[in-house]
């Protein structure tokens, strides 16, 4: 790692900090060693329904599942700093997996005892642009990148995470029309439908051996797995 300074902070390619973000986050984590610190994304292509929704599926976790209160719940990498000298101690990101990494990383955070940090003032805007096709393949890549989470975490020795009940996925699909009126928000809700039914089919190719798996790129840009 080339980084030297005391704290790592981390974005993604297509995300522009507020001014004040890198502040937001060492305010946040003060002199705190063993702490991983979270902000705050927001969509910046509003008129984009596919991005809309992704980022809709995002904050609807992150206010169920926030790692200051539920233990496996996790921060996205693309609004994330941590003490260096922990993140190398702790072993850093799993290289052998391409979505995920940022669940199985708080993971084996939490499961250190180690604490999670909320700051809201540090704010990044994703622009992440999608289409029909890049956001179906997005959250194929999901299901699949939560597969693989979920089995490394008993090869880890982790507990197996428990599937969440029929009303939390009920109400991801309404929030779609609670957050916007009209057929924007039933659009959205549509669309949230959807993520969870490619991210399911993700999952079922995760199952397969890596021979009868399609061997076509799946998703694009950085990980953020985002199914619970």
């Amino acid at each position: 790692m080339q980084a030297q300074g005391k704290y790592l902070a981390f974005t993604d390619d297509d995300c522009v900090a507020d001014p004040g973000w890198l502040r937001a986050h060492a305010a946040a984590l003060g002199n705190s060693e063993h702490a991983i610190c979270g902000g705050r994304t927001l969509n910046r292509l509003e008129e984009n329904i596919f991005s809309e929704a992704t980022q809709l599926l995002a904050d609807y976790i992150y206010e169920h599942y926030n790692p200051t209160r539920t233990f496996g719940a996790f921060f996205p990498t693309n609004n994330l700093s941590v003490s260096r000298e922990a993140f190398l101690e702790i072993g850093g990101f799993d290289g052998s997996l391409r979505f995920g990494e940022d669940r199985d990383l708080c993971y084996r955070w939490a499961a250190r005892g180690h604490a999670f940090l909320d700051a809201p003032e540090a704010v990044v805007r994703h622009a992440h642009a999608l289409t029909f096709l890049s956001f179906l393949r997005l959250h194929h890549c999901y299901g699949e990148g939560t597969h693989r989470f979920r089995k490394g975490c008993i090869k880890k020795g982790f507990p197996r995470l428990q599937i969440s009940p029929a009303l939390w996925y009920v109400n991801l699909v309404l929030s779609g029309v609670k957050e916007r009126r009209g057929l924007r928000g039933l659009i959205l809700s549509m669309a949230l439908a959807v993520t969870q039914a490619v991210s399911f089919s993700g999952m079922i190719r995760g199952l397969l051996p890596p021979g009868d798996r399609d061997p076509r790129p799946g998703g694009e840009g950085p990980d953020r797995s985002a199914s619970k």
